[in-house]
């Protein structure tokens, strides 16, 4: 079993590897100081029950490395087409699904972007080097407004491009090359030392009267008022809060439970509910025939206790109102130019609630550990580079300070010491007066003998 790291990662008894288990064969070999692994019901596209039939399919694929002919897999075929059997097979090891539209976006947006004069998607798969690569990030750093048209033929103007997009895209290309490589369809990873472009952290948290502004305009719509109220006493994220249900409150616990198949770490939460928000999620357990919700229904959800999809126009909406702005619509149900160009300048996203429900919770005296379970970061570096103080939580903390200076003695002293340079700022003017007093009579002196 030791030879080429011939094993098995299942949870059946060794006796049975040879022997009806039906789980693949993984190698793991180094040839000229690189690593060769994989699973090799994958690379050879078929199921391989004995050791030994097993042992002579990794011998070859050991002489191929050897003999350079291995990872021609691939052939003549494109990156674009490698992409479609990449999307068709890839499965998530953390959630055990295929790729989502998100990814698919990125990668039509790496196959897409024009590179030496053709489609980089257009390339032979083998054939695209670190420079491909790099004329897509210098393509698409900066932010730029393009025309789209959508599936059902609507055009409009859409902004693409930017840091941000081209790292996640960038992400998404070198996790497509390590899994052709496991694959044994490619030998190199063009995207490897493509480092990725600078971010800057964001900031943005509520401001002095804008809580006030949102719970004002949300007075009628008390739905939306609960997800704010939500997002801000939980600092869960906007796709949490929206997949809870009913059989997932604890009254008798005070507690809001997250499954763990709806968390983005994939971890169970257990979330407790502040006076306001159990108060709320009260007058939400019944529905608008006075029928107490199923435990199936959504907490979050609309009127009827269905799933809310899309937040996003609803949210745009309350914002614009907040600032006494519209809403103004346009064709096909979008916002006119001025609202968007109002919505840009204000820049206040959902998930900037999760952040100001954070650094509350950090101004309010919790230590940083509790604000990590709180937020469900994995690493304690990620909640303190989330966390961002506010300018009245500044201000605060210099009071403090000076007030325990004023207890411990230390602002007589400085007191004391400042009394006196301003007596000798007051001595200042009459010495400089005599100075230049003493100064002038010795330059006529100088010109009368000179003369």
């Amino acid at each position: 079993m030791e030879q080429f790291g011939l094993t098995k990662r299942c949870r059946c008894p060794r006796r049975a590897w040879t022997n009806g288990c039906p789980h693949t064969w993984h190698y793991a070999f180094q040839w000229k100081r690189r690593r060769y692994r994989g699973a090799l019901d994958d690379v050879l596209g078929r199921h391989v029950g004995g050791k030994t039939e097993a042992l002579k399919e990794v011998e070859k694929i050991y002489d191929a490395v050897r003999d350079d002919t291995c990872g021609k897999k691939a052939g003549r075929r494109t990156l674009r087409q490698l992409g479609e059997t990449y999307f068709d097979k890839y499965i998530s090891p953390k959630t055990s699904a295929p790729l989502g539209r998100g990814e698919r976006y990125r990668w039509n947006l790496v196959v897409n972007t024009i590179v030496d004069g053709k489609p980089l998607g257009d390339y032979i798969a083998t054939e695209v080097k670190k420079h491909h690569v790099e004329s897509f990030v210098d393509a698409n750093r900066v932010e730029r407004t393009v025309t789209v048209i959508d599936a059902q033929g609507k055009t409009y103007q859409t902004k693409r491009g930017g840091v941000v997009s081209t790292n996640r895209s960038i992400g998404r290309l070198k996790a497509f090359y390590n899994w052709a490589i496991e694959r044994e369809y490619l030998t190199e990873n063009p995207a490897q030392r493509i480092h990725k472009l600078r971010e800057f952290e964001r900031e943005r948290r509520l401001e002095p009267g804008e809580e006030e502004r949102l719970r004002a305009l949300t007075k009628d719509d008390w739905l939306w008022r609960l997800r704010i109220v939500a997002a801000l006493d939980t600092g869960c994220r906007i796709g949490e809060l929206l997949s809870v249900q009913f059989k997932q409150l604890r009254w008798d616990l005070n507690e809001l439970h997250l499954s763990n198949r709806t968390t983005k770490g994939l971890r169970t939460r257990y979330m407790p509910l502040s006076q306001e928000l159990r108060a709320m999620l009260d007058l939400r357990r019944y529905d608008p025939d006075g029928q107490e919700f199923g435990p199936d229904a959504y907490v979050f959800g609309n009127e009827v206790g269905e799933r809310v999809k899309n937040y996003q126009k609803a949210w745009s909406t309350l914002r614009l109102r907040a600032i006494g702005h519209g809403p103004h619509w346009g064709p096909y149900g979008r916002f006119l130019p001025c609202c968007r160009e109002r919505l840009a300048k204000l820049n206040l996203h959902m998930h900037d609630l999760r952040r100001e429900a954070g650094s509350r919770l950090l101004e309010r005296g919790a230590d940083l550990h509790t604000v990590q379970l709180f937020l469900d970061h994995a690493n304690i570096s990620t909640s303190s580079r989330y966390l961002k103080p506010s300018k009245l939580a500044l201000h605060t903390t210099i009071q403090r300070i000076d007030a325990q200076r004023r207890a411990r003695g230390e602002a007589a002293k400085w007191e004391q010491d400042l009394a006196e340079m301003k007596k000798n700022l007051q001595e200042v003017p009459q010495k400089c007066h005599k100075l230049v007093e003493s100064t002038a009579k010795r330059s006529s002196e100088k010109t009368a003998t000179a003369r």
